[in-house]
């Protein structure tokens, strides 16, 4: 199986991160380190229900704005994965948009590039930023 494959079977980018090729003879490796690649909160791809339960939640929800091929977006993407790891952190909801194909998102959020981060304490917007990559920055705009 070709890496691309194996990656797109896993739901990765070829950016996510490096294979080698010995490392990339072992499916199980591979599988492994995926899910050690995975942000560990509650992940889930937007929704006007996703956001409404977010919204009723009462807590602090994150809301992404990805496109594919976009490399800022890749390397919000990293600097996500690092954030959300934060024990102060790590249960956030985390709303993914697709910059690509959520057009009315787009509209609802007033939305015009991709990589654009939005922070809500319940139904109120605490924050908003664009094209923002670096960790730090980004643990500081969940954080206060």
């Amino acid at each position: 199986m070709k890496k691309s494959a194996l990656l797109q079977a896993l739901g990765l980018s070829a950016l996510s991160f490096v294979i080698t090729p010995s490392f990339a003879t072992s499916t199980a490796a591979v599988q492994s380190s995926a899910a050690s690649m995975t942000i560990s909160t509650n992940q889930i791809a937007y929704s006007e229900q996703a956001f409404q339960n977010a919204e009723k939640s009462g807590q602090p929800f994150l809301i992404a704005f990805h496109k594919k091929g976009c490399s800022t977006c890749m390397q919000q993407h990293q600097a996500l994965n690092k954030v959300m790891q934060e024990p102060n952190i790590k249960g956030m909801t985390l709303l993914i948009v697709s910059y690509d194909n959520d057009t009315k998102a787009l509209q609802h959020f007033n939305v015009g590039l991709p990589g654009t981060l939005i922070l809500y304490k319940g139904d109120k917007e605490v924050s908003r930023t664009d094209g923002l990559v670096d960790a730090a920055k980004i643990k500081a705009q969940l954080v206060g």
